[in-house]
């Protein structure tokens, strides 16, 4: 059987019993989000009305008005979410990492690492990391198209002749290839840190730079083969969205048990052991 099959095949059956576990395990996180988002839009609404109408000043004073208390809240929730969601997030990839190695884990353990401080603190250093690593190399990799795209529009602004115009249009065209080109392969490369999280949730617990170091260590040479495996769900995502989300109580537990699944056999096989995940899982 192809190893995307195996996978996927024994991610469901270590689902077994244990689906209405995961569904509240993903819910969990989700919600709290939900409820930061809600409480954002609240506070955004009651900033506007109290403000105080300032015709004197003008469109600049009254943009100002708005967007000092838009961006006060906007950072306070990115703070709070940072502090509250970080630990959830990876008590979530724990407690599937811990359902592909068999033990079905009680709801209470997403809760994991909130016990004790070096605990939290290596959740909310693990999202700090990701995240910095993350917008770095997106950035990179979108730089020539974002310079390409700006050149572009500033001929299409002067207008002067049609070569202008012809010109800029093309630039655009070029830049929205290269845009999709480049979100690709930056996909392709953050693959390297996709094991960081399950490393973490391991017994020995290794610091979050051993975490990531190990993660592109073992994903070398098979950040393309994890992209094309995520893009095998595609399908089921597409799904997800037709049927206003109610497919997603399948998908999402599917999903996050087949990415733990593949991480487990990243790490087996660089262990240098015969991959378990990839044969018959037995609970």
């Amino acid at each position: 059987m192809p190893l995307f099959s195996m996978l996927k095949r024994n991610s469901k059956l270590a689902l077994e019993g244990s689906w209405g576990r995961a569904i509240l395990v993903l819910l969990i996180p989700s919600a709290c989000a939900a409820l930061l988002s809600a409480l954002g839009a609240g506070a955004n609404l009651l900033a506007l009305g109290l403000r105080e109408p300032a015709r004197s000043r003008g469109l600049a004073g009254a943009l100002l008005e708005v967007s000092l208390p838009s961006l006060a809240v906007v950072a306070l929730l990115m703070a709070l979410g940072l502090l509250l969601l970080a630990p959830l997030r990876l008590g979530v990839s724990y407690w599937f990492f811990c359902l592909v190695h068999g033990r079905s884990l009680p709801v209470r353990s997403v809760f994991r690492w909130y016990a004790g401080p070096r605990r939290y603190a290596s959740a909310v250093g693990y999202a700090v990391h990701i995240a910095a690593r993350s917008y770095f190399w997106a950035l990179l990799f979108l730089l020539v198209p974002l310079t390409l795209t700006a050149s572009s529009l500033q001929l299409l602004s002067v207008g002067e002749s049609r070569t202008v115009m012809a010109f800029g249009t093309v630039g655009l065209s070029i830049a929205a290839v290269l845009t999709l080109l480049s979100e690709v392969l930056c996909a392709i490369f953050l693959g390297r840190y996709f094991l960081a999280a399950y490393l973490l949730c391991g017994e020995e617990e290794p610091s979050i730079r051993a975490a990531f170091r190990s993660s592109m260590e073992y994903t070398r040479g098979h950040c393309f083969s994890f992209f094309l495996y995520t893009l095998s769900f595609l399908g089921w995502l597409l799904l997800s969205v037709l049927t206003c989300g109610l497919a997603a109580l399948f998908t999402a537990p599917y999903l996050a048990a087949s990415c733990a699944m593949y991480g487990r056999y990243l790490i087996e096989q660089s262990h240098g052991e015969s991959p378990d995940s990839t044969r018959e899982f037995v609970m």
